[in-house]
C-alpha cells in the first residue's frame, strides 16, 4: 500500500512540476531569432532531434540524436565539432561535414525536433529518451535512405 501510495505521489508531483516548467520558460534565447536552429524551441530540453544535411547536388544525408540538456548546448558542441579538428570524429554528423570539407563541397544543415521524452530517473526500467531515439533511428532507416 505504500508503494501505491508513494507511485501516485510521484506523479503527481511530476506532473506539477511539468506545468510549472510549461509556464515559466523560455524557448529561445536566440539574439537574432531569424537565426534560431528550431524556430524560436532552442531552449527546449530532452529531446529527441534529426539534423538535415544537404548538398549542393541534393543529396541528403540524416542524422538522430538526443539530448537531456537543452537543445542549444548540445547544438554548440556540434558547431565546435563542426569547425575544431579534434573534435572532427566526436559524431557521425562531424565526420561527414569534415569530409564534404575536405572535398569542397557546399552544404546546408537544417535541425528539426522529432520527438520530447522524459529523462533517465534513477529507479527506472528504462530511459524513455534513449528508447525513443533508438525508435526514430529505427524508423527513419525504413522509412528512407539518404
Amino acid at each position: 500500500m505504500e508503494q501505491i501510495i508513494k507511485a501516485q505521489t510521484k506523479k503527481v508531483l511530476e506532473k506539477h512540476r511539468e506545468q510549472e516548467l510549461q509556464t515559466n520558460v523560455r524557448l529561445c534565447n536566440c539574439r537574432k531569432k531569424e537565426l534560431c536552429p528550431l524556430e524560436g524551441e532552442c531552449l527546449t530540453p530532452s529531446v529527441v532531434y534529426e539534423a538535415i544535411l544537404t548538398t549542393e547536388a541534393n543529396k541528403k544525408f540524416s542524422y538522430i540524436g538526443v539530448t537531456e540538456d537543452t537543445f542549444k548546448k548540445r547544438w554548440s558542441n556540434h558547431k565546435s565539432s563542426f569547425k575544431k579538428e579534434k573534435y572532427r570524429t566526436s559524431t557521425k554528423l562531424s565526420e561527414k561535414i569534415w569530409d564534404l570539407k575536405k572535398n569542397n563541397i557546399d552544404h546546408t544543415l537544417t535541425w528539426k525536433i522529432l520527438k520530447r521524452g522524459r529523462p533517465y530517473s534513477g529507479g527506472a526500467r528504462y530511459c524513455d529518451l534513449c528508447t525513443t531515439e533508438k525508435v526514430a533511428i529505427l524508423r527513419r532507416s525504413s522509412e528512407q535512405k539518404y
